[in-house]
């Protein structure tokens, strides 16, 4: 094998961390009695869409620009940034992005989701996708769901699809934030199901507990959570930070137990609504 190619290699195990780091968080939920969860009533919810409703955790609905960096074997290789938008009254956007290089080889990606809330669920209805991998031609796709009928249409590189859906889905962008909610309202153990370039997938993660950790200078009180899939050696360990409503601030990615890529905060700011994007 030359080297190059063991590059390559490196390369491809960290293009794929990347993807599932921020990405691919579709949990079902585990309480512990060690985790302290505020007190609140879980309520039900049904495919079609009402009005926002104080069952979602409204501070989990603010404003914020967070940015990640990404270190593979202690080397920083790339960062990644996320934002969340009020666009108007129960509409939000989510924007991912990121940017991975190690040697010649770079990776790019960023993606969009429109959403808005049902009672305590989150409801995706617009979703825009462009990615740049290594050697490969820039890739871009959309998907829409219509809540009414239950009918996802959607395209990706020139592929098109139509997948009626019975029960609420998620995309991959925005499912750690369902799982904050579910965490705030104690939520039992539940699966996941997530929609993905046409296929619906289902996803189960487990709470650890309780842990602090340092991230550069600052001591962090979170609670640990690890998002497993039957027949996989991978294993995404998610910490996310008790005293900020549960924000993640570090997300490690494993396969048979060796570290594989390392996200974790950089900074996070809460942004003000500005006139134009509130109701």
């Amino acid at each position: 094998m030359t080297i190059l190619t063991k590059a390559f290699a490196v390369f491809l195990v960290v293009f794929c961390a990347w993807v599932v780091l921020l990405m691919k968080e579709a949990f079902a939920i585990q309480p512990l009695p060690s985790v302290e969860y505020p007190s609140k009533k879980n309520t039900r919810v049904s495919i079609e869409t009402t009005h926002e409703s104080m069952n979602f955790p409204a501070q989990l609905l603010l404003p914020y620009k967070a940015e990640y960096d990404g270190f593979y074997n202690g080397k920083k290789v790339g960062t990644a940034y996320r934002e969340l938008k009020k666009l108007a009254e129960n509409r939000y956007e989510l924007i991912f992005s990121s940017h991975a290089k190690l040697l010649l080889f770079e990776d790019k990606r960023s993606e969009s989701i429109i959403f808005q809330i049902n009672s305590s669920q989150l409801m995706p209805l617009k979703q825009t996708i462009e990615e740049k991998r290594p050697f490969k031609n820039k890739r871009t796709g959309e998907f829409s769901i219509d809540w009414k009928s239950g009918l996802e249409k959607g395209s990706f590189d020139g592929r098109q699809w139509e997948v009626p859906h019975k029960k609420p889905v998620l995309e991959q962008v925005s499912q750690i934030l369902q799982v904050r909610a579910d965490i705030f309202h104690e939520k039992p153990i539940d699966t996941y199901l997530i929609t993905k370039k046409g296929e619906v997938k289902s996803y189960d993660i487990k709470i650890v507990g309780s842990e602090f950790i340092k991230i550069g200078a600052l001591e962090y009180e979170t609670i640990k959570v690890e998002r497993m899939r039957s027949n996989s050696p991978r294993v995404t360990e998610i910490w996310l930070d008790k005293n900020r409503d549960f924000f993640p601030i570090r997300i490690r990615q494993l396969k048979d137990d060796k570290v594989q890529a390392d996200l974790q905060l950089r900074s996070l700011d809460f942004l003000k609504v500005t006139s134009a994007s509130t109701p």
